[in-house]
C-alpha cells in the first residue's frame, strides 16, 4: 500500500512541476504503453496502471545506463581536490543516484605509493550525493547545498568521455527535476575524474532506507 501511494505521488509531482511539453509527452508514452497491452486509453482507469508503468520505466532506465558506451555505472570515479590534498571518489548507481567520499592522500584509508600505486587500506564510504542524467554522453548531477539559513540546488553539467568524466559548469537549479531557476546562468568548472577499474565499490543499506557505497578493497595509479 505504501509503495502504490508513493508511486501515486510520484507521478503527481511529475505531472504537476513538468512543464506543457514535458506533460504532453508523458501523456503520449503512458497512452502507448497502455495501447502496447492492448487496452484503449480511452476507456481504462490509467490510474490503475500508473504503478506497473512506472516500474517498467525504471527498469528501462537501468538498463540504458547498464548498457551505456561509455559511463562505468556501479563503478568508482576518482579525481583530486583543487589543492591537491585529497582524493575524491564517486560512484554513479544504475538507479540514477551519484554517491561521493573522500580521504586524504595519503591517510588512513591509502597506502603509501608504491611502484606508482596507492592501495586501499580500509574502507572508504561514498554517501549520496544527488541525482544525475544521462542524455547521449552529456551528464547532468542534481545536488543541494545546505547552510544554517537557507537551501538550495544546482545543478552539475558535464560530458562523459571514454575512461573520464568532464564537469564543465553548473547552474542554480529548482527543487523538482533538473531544470535551472529563473534567469541562471551558467558558472564555469573545470573538473576531471576518470575511471579506475581496480577499486571495487559494493552498494550497502543505509538508515532509513537509504543506500551508500563502500569500497572496501582495490588500488589506483598516481597521476
Amino acid at each position: 500500500m505504501k509503495k502504490i501511494v508513493f508511486v501515486l505521488v510520484v507521478f503527481s509531482i511529475c505531472i504537476a512541476c513538468g512543464t506543457h511539453k514535458e506533460r504532453k509527452e508523458f501523456r503520449v508514452q503512458f497512452n502507448e504503453y497502455l495501447i502496447s497491452k492492448g487496452l484503449d486509453p480511452k476507456k481504462v482507469d490509467g490510474m490503475e496502471y500508473i504503478e506497473e508503468y512506472m516500474e517498467v520505466e525504471e527498469e528501462r532506465k537501468k538498463e540504458k545506463l547498464l548498457n551505456h558506451p561509455y559511463l562505468k555505472t556501479n563503478q568508482v570515479y576518482i579525481s583530486k581536490d583543487q589543492e591537491d590534498d585529497y582524493y575524491v571518489f564517486k560512484v554513479y548507481d544504475d538507479e540514477g543516484h551519484a554517491y561521493i567520499g573522500s580521504s586524504n592522500i595519503v591517510g588512513e584509508n591509502l597506502s603509501f605509493p608504491k611502484d606508482g600505486v596507492i592501495t586501499v587500506t580500509d574502507p572508504i564510504i561514498l554517501d549520496f550525493l544527488g541525482f544525475y542524467k544521462l542524455e547521449s554522453n552529456k551528464l547532468t548531477i542534481k545536488r543541494w547545498r545546505n547552510t544554517a539559513y537557507r537551501k538550495w540546488y544546482e545543478n552539475d553539467i558535464g560530458f562523459v568521455r571514454k575512461d573520464s568524466l568532464y564537469i564543465t559548469g553548473w547552474y542554480y537549479a529548482k527543487e523538482i527535476g533538473f531544470k535551472r531557476k529563473w534567469l541562471a546562468i551558467t558558472h564555469k568548472s573545470d573538473f576531471k575524474a576518470r575511471y579506475a577499474p581496480n577499486l571495487k565499490a559494493r552498494r550497502k543499506p543505509g538508515r532509513n532506507n537509504t543506500k551508500f557505497f563502500l569500497i572496501e578493497e582495490g588500488s589506483f595509479k598516481v597521476k
